[in-house]
């Protein structure tokens, strides 16, 4: 859009620039041609009027004045009796001798008396017959000639007469500038505006070949499929003999075949680069899933810590409410367990830890939950489990029994379990009730299992 703006501008100006300046040739050609008819029109005049002059000398010659005119003017002289006795026969004579002429405007003819008070005029017209009137000295003239007999030896001698023209008709336009001359200033025009679009066409071309590269290169999909080393698409091609223009062409076209090498290695770092975060991404995930498997897990045992045990437990807790499923909280405490760390140290504890914690992972079911409470209690959740919860508990108590631990022999353990009532405010509640049954299997001599 911005370059068809250019050429527009730049057919406008340079259409413009020839339109004044063939408008300012023709004008002086007017003001000349105008001039210098003038000036020949005053010629004219100042020839004819001597013209006029010698044959006004023959007329005279030839003029023979009557006795009776001689009789009634004693005392004139030839001249006064001449100018007073102008007749149509020596008007006519000269005015079919300026007739001859072939003038292409109107001209008056003068012929003053000696003081100049009246005299004939005559108007010959290229085309209407002379018409005579009489002279009006206040009467305006744009061209003039006024000639007096010099020649002191001849009877005329100070005779003067007048030769006038409208100044208007002699520089009329269409008399100085004919059709012809019209068609040529236009031809001249219309060439003119020919040569200046080509001008124009051969200095915006190179530019709009460039603006439709760019557009191109900006609709260009820039990836590692469409980006070649000998790919042209965004090379700046242009047919101009302006050697500014194509050297600018070359310039361009071999920072753009960089720019999309600089590109093409970029999409392989990036490429690269999205490849290691994935890899490191999924490194992470993988981490973090062992970190969130080991914060939920007991070091020591490998069972659920009490982390995990607290979700599990508000978790249940909220689906009994809900859709009312039950379950058993059996809570386990090793007999006489100090002793064992008193006696044989705290490496043997808990080596005894580790060897429950693996019994109790493969005697309970996959829906249990295990998990170490915390010291030498463990906590198990029985989902679904209320009339055969004391049961399991009798089984598991009798299986742990029946091991042998290395270095500590047979030991025994102490069971509470309470189920989840409707009573409950919070997930803790089944719990204390565990401990209480707990601590009510102790008091009544241990390896036992009570429920409340």
């Amino acid at each position: 859009m911005i370059l068809h703006h250019l050429r527009k501008r730049l057919l406008i100006s340079y259409g413009v620039l020839v339109v004044l300046l063939t408008l300012s040739f023709f004008s002086y050609l007017y003001i000349t041609a105008t001039q210098q008819r003038q000036i020949a029109a005053q010629d004219n005049l100042d020839l004819l009027n001597q013209s006029i002059h010698i044959m006004l000398k023959k007329t005279f010659n030839q003029y023979q004045p009557t006795s009776k005119n001689s009789a009634e003017s004693p005392s004139m002289s030839a001249q006064e009796i001449f100018s007073a006795n102008i007749d149509m026969e020596v008007v006519e004579e000269v005015t079919s001798f300026i007739r001859d002429l072939g003038l292409d405007y109107p001209l008056s003819i003068f012929f003053y008396n000696t003081e100049q008070t009246e005299s004939y005029k005559v108007t010959i017209s290229p085309v209407v017959q002379p018409e005579y009137s009489i002279l009006s000295i206040n009467e305006v003239i744009y061209l003039k000639s006024e000639k007096q007999i010099m020649d002191t030896a001849h009877p005329l001698y100070g005779f003067r007469t007048g030769l006038e023209t409208e100044y208007q008709p002699i520089i009329k336009p269409s008399e100085i500038f004919s059709l012809n001359q019209f068609l040529s200033m236009l031809l001249i025009i219309l060439t003119s505006l020919l040569i200046v679009f080509m001008v124009s066409d051969f200095i915006a071309k190179p530019i709009t070949d460039f603006a439709k590269v760019a557009r191109k290169i900006t609709s260009l999909n820039l990836d590692a499929d469409n980006i070649l080393y000998n790919n042209t698409e965004t090379d700046f091609v242009t047919d101009t003999s302006i050697w500014e223009v194509q050297h600018l062409a070359i310039s361009l076209t071999s920072m753009m075949r960089k720019i999309k090498k600089q590109q093409l290695s970029l999409i392989e770092f990036n490429q690269n680069l999205e490849q290691k975060v994935q890899e490191r991404t999924e490194q992470l995930n993988q981490i973090n899933a062992e970190l969130l498997k080991i914060s939920r897990r007991d070091a020591l045992t490998g069972l659920n810590n009490r982390l995990a045990l607290d979700e599990m437990l508000r978790h249940d807790f909220i689906q009994y409410q809900r859709s009312e499923t039950p379950y058993t909280v059996m809570l386990l405490d090793i007999d006489y367990f100090k002793e064992v760390n008193d006696r044989h140290g705290h490496a043997v504890g808990d080596s005894v830890l580790k060897e429950l914690g693996k019994c109790l992972s493969n005697c309970m079911r996959e829906t249990d939950f295990v998990a170490r409470y915390g010291g030498e209690e463990f906590l198990i959740i029985l989902p679904n489990t209320v009339q055969y919860a004391f049961i399991l508990a009798e089984k598991l108590r009798t299986v742990i029994a029946s091991i042998v631990f290395p270095t500590a022999g047979h030991l025994t353990v102490s069971i509470g379990l309470s189920v989840v009532e409707a009573s409950d405010q919070e997930p803790e509640d089944a719990v204390r009730r565990a401990d209480q049954a707990l601590y009510l299997a102790k008091e009544e001599g241990r390896n036992q299992a009570k429920m409340i």
